[in-house]
């Protein structure tokens, strides 16, 4: 319950991180709808880390097996790139 707290936590910074962002791109120029984007991608973002959290049930089921070991190394590189773009959205954003 503590670890879905601190993720609602992240989520709520994510979302104001990208729209203190959003609103920094409008006033270079940019119209409200050339920065969606930036909204979509968190989205999608949040999307992906809910799909991850129920890998980890499907992994631990699965039968071991060549397929299983490769399903886990994805899983684990999926899981760091999740994290860093999820903690550090800004080093992709700064102009």
């Amino acid at each position: 319950m503590m670890m879905m707290m601190m993720v609602v936590v992240l989520f709520r910074q994510l979302y104001k991180t990208v729209r203190d962002k959003m609103m920094e791109m409008q006033k270079l120029s940019m119209s409200w709808i050339e920065v969606q984007f930036l909204h979509k991608a968190v989205d999608i973002l949040c999307h992906c880390r809910q799909t991850l959290m129920y890998t980890y049930v499907f992994a631990y089921y699965l039968r071991k097996s060549n397929q299983s070991i490769i399903f886990e190394v994805l899983l684990s590189a999926y899981q760091v790139t999740s994290v860093q773009i999820h903690c550090d959205p800004g080093s992709n954003l700064r102009s």
